[in-house]
């Protein structure tokens, strides 16, 4: 049948897209949890100890590092959703219609 996709292929591209999304997703996330849980760390350690005041300039620095980190991990997200479209727009478009997909 012309048009039609082996079940097979269909399934090899779902393992490679979910194994590619895992994977992904765990190198935009562990450097975030990491930083994420530094700040709480010093958060904690700060409450502890008496005599210190609650937002020392070391907690404000973090928040700020953990704010750009979490800016950037956007930008890159909005960048894999703009190329996933683009993916998506291409396998939707039929074949052989001449059409050029960067147009």
């Amino acid at each position: 049948m012309i048009g039609s996709i082996d079940p097979v292929i269909l399934l090899g591209m779902g393992f490679v897209l979910v194994v590619l999304l895992l994977v992904g997703g765990f190198l935009l996330v562990y450097p975030l949890s990491r930083r994420l849980s530094a700040v709480l760390e010093e958060s904690i350690r700060l409450r502890r100890s008496p005599g210190t005041e609650p937002a020392s300039p070391a907690i404000l620095d973090m928040v700020r590092d953990t704010r750009r980190l979490v800016e950037g991990l956007g930008d890159r997200l909005d960048a894999i959703e703009e190329r996933q479209r683009f993916v998506e727009n291409l396998l939707e478009s039929p074949r052989g219609s001449g059409r050029d997909p960067q147009a």
